[in-house]
């Protein structure tokens, strides 16, 4: 009977063990599945909102050369340069990538004028010129065009105020087109104002 029991007992004992095993492994494999399906979630929602490096638009289309019925005068007072500035309304186009295009026109007060085709990225408060306008009213695309921070004073900072007034709302993002020109039309002092042809004015 000793040794029946004994073999009764060893049995018994092989099958709880192998009972806590298949529990143990149950509850890992049960543990395990949400765990790996939450990190699959995270791993997918990573991949949703990846936001692949910024790179410019590559080949950029100038406009036509701006006529005097699109041009709308910023407020030369805030400016303080002793210049006046027009933007081409029908030039201003917020490209695929972010970046928001115009064509200016600098005038001095003894009349002449230059013609410039820029673009301001509101999100690093850069600008880049494209070309200008020579005397035989066409663009030409200027030898070296690089991103610049925006001038704060001087002949150019119209360019800060374009930006700040402008095209790029407080979290430093592009408005709309329709956004900018209605900023424009009510900003401006004067509305539209009419200017001589643009020249080659140097830089």
């Amino acid at each position: 009977m000793n040794e029946r029991q004994g073999k009764l007992d060893r049995h018994m004992c092989i099958r709880i063990l192998l009972r806590s095993v298949a529990l143990a492994a149950g509850i890992a494999t049960a543990a395990g599945a949400p765990a790996q399906s939450y990190m699959e979630e995270i791993q997918e929602r990573n991949a949703s909102t990846y936001e692949a490096p910024w790179e410019e638009k590559r080949d950029v289309d100038f406009p036509p050369p701006p006529t005097p019925d699109n041009l709308v005068a910023l407020d030369a007072q805030i400016i303080g340069s002793g210049y006046e500035y027009f933007v081409d309304t029908a030039s201003v186009r917020l490209g695929d990538d972010q970046v928001l295009r115009y064509v200016v026109v600098v005038a001095s007060d003894a009349g002449a004028t230059a013609t410039y085709y820029e673009g301001i990225r509101c999100e690093t408060s850069q600008v880049k010129t494209y070309g200008f306008v020579t005397r035989q009213g066409a663009f030409k695309p200027l030898a070296s065009s690089r991103w610049m921070r925006l001038p704060a004073s001087g002949p150019f900072a119209y360019r800060y105020v374009l930006a700040n007034l402008y095209m790029c709302d407080r979290d430093g993002w592009p408005i709309s087109e329709k956004q900018v020109l209605k900023r424009l039309a009510r900003n401006s002092p004067s509305g539209v104002r009419l200017r001589p042809a643009p020249t080659d004015m140097g830089k």
